[in-house]
């Protein structure tokens, strides 16, 4: 979560965290002021218990570093509980951008040299401490923090390791969910947490996250087994291998579930009302109880699928059908009210609910060469669809694939 003082894109704000800590400026979520941060924290991600990773926020002037340091001083004070009941809400890493600031070094070295300063001085260090991780600096070049050195690196390391001692502490194994020997024992322990909230121990299940657990070994396996099939696919115009690549991305869960997703439905049949029609969408993939974000209905097309005719790069109908069937097509059946009767059917027929019709539609088809104009010219003909439509290429499941597993590889815990 970002809160910035001045008005910026996901783009902009994403620039420094990108391919290290989020796969897409999605995985941002901006506020611009104080007010609808907290009402966003109490509301959604305390009420409906989703889950965060830190939180950012980029100060101007003092007056909102001071209002912002009483919202952190809530945080740090709140008994709440986050993702799914399984964490404290007062333990979140909490980071400031303020270009004017001193950081607590500078502060402690000011504080033996300038008296006048030193109550002022005393006190942000003070809060520094017991309100925030620390203070990020901006890359010069306008690049990426990085994951090796540095505030956020460090402080995240230090809560990782935190939640792995509570782990310890509980003798609780978070593939299985299962406790140690002496339950009584483990629950009379559960004052002595740090990250785990008491609550995860008097209800303990198996924490679905993918940092957390022995992954990293599965997730390099498939690397190479993907670029194959891709360069099968890239010396073979002519082949329609869909369903070697169905069963590939369904083997290989990860590319589709990434952090946000705990399964998929494959190909299941949604009947129109009073009638043998149905709509039949490649895989919906269900997003996890404490994630931020929608359900996916996702289709899958070839990697070798052209979007330009060859003479006169006028687009392919058939890449404008494939655009069309998810943009006009499900996206008119999931969206219709009196449809989703028969969508909770489908659900709860494959143990998920259902609760909105809130869904997000994702087009994979091709590779990133001819991405960009494709989507121009989407957006200059369907405008309309274009925005309803995320068109992602084959280029950028490799790219989610080389991020989760270097998350998984720097940030995972066993």
């Amino acid at each position: 979560m970002y809160l910035s003082e001045k008005q910026q894109s996901k783009e902009d704000i994403a620039k420094i965290f990108l391919e290290d800590y989020i796969e897409s400026p999605e995985d941002i979520w901006p506020f611009f002021d104080i007010d609808s941060l907290t009402i966003f924290l109490r509301g959604t991600v305390i009420v409906k218990q989703k889950h965060l990773d830190f939180i950012v926020a980029e100060i101007e002037t003092d007056r909102f570093y001071s209002r912002f340091l009483d919202l952190a001083g809530w945080i740090r004070q709140t008994e709440a509980t986050y993702s799914s009941n399984n964490f404290r809400l007062n333990a979140i890493p909490i980071f400031v951008i303020k270009k004017d600031e001193l950081g607590k070094d500078q502060l402690i070295e000011r504080l033996l040299t300038d008296e006048t300063q030193r109550r002022i001085d005393e006190e942000k260090i003070y809060r520094l401490e017991n309100l925030l991780e620390g203070r990020i600096i901006k890359p010069a070049d306008g690049g990426r923090l990085g994951v090796r050195f540095g505030v956020l690196p460090s402080n995240l390391d230090t809560w990782l390791d935190r939640l792995q001692s509570d782990l310890d502490t509980v003798e609780i194994d978070p593939i299985s969910g299962r406790f140690g020997d002496n339950l009584s024992m483990i629950l009379r322990q559960s004052h002595r947490l740090k990250i785990l909230s008491e609550k995860f121990v008097q209800n303990v299940r198996k924490m679905d996250y993918i940092w957390i657990g022995n992954k990293g070994n599965i997730i390099e396996s498939v690397g190479d087994e993907f670029t194959a099939l891709l360069k099968k696919s890239e010396n073979n115009p002519t082949l329609r291998n869909e369903k070697a690549l169905h069963d590939f991305l369904r083997k290989n869960e990860h590319l589709l579930k990434s952090e946000k997703f705990v399964g998929s439905i494959y190909e299941h049949h949604f009947y129109h009302q009073n009638s043998r029609r149905y709509e039949e969408v490649d895989l919906i993939n269900v997003t996890q109880t404490y994630t931020l974000g929608n359900i996916e209905l996702f289709e899958v097309k070839l990697p070798n699928q052209r979007f330009f005719y060859k003479r006169n790069r006028n687009p392919l109908k058939v890449a404008k059908k494939y655009f069309q069937q998810i943009g006009l097509q499900y996206h008119s059946y999931f969206s219709d009210p009196k449809n989703f009767q028969e969508i909770q059917r489908g659900f709860r027929k494959h143990g998920y609910s259902i609760e909105n019709q809130d869904f997000d539609f994702t087009l994979l088809m091709g590779r990133d060469y001819d991405k960009p104009e494709f989507q121009e010219l989407m957006e200059y003909f369907y405008p309309n669809l274009a925005t309803q439509v995320r068109l992602i290429t084959y280029d950028s499941l490799i790219r989610k694939h080389e991020f989760l597993f270097n998350r998984i590889r720097r940030f995972g815990i066993n």
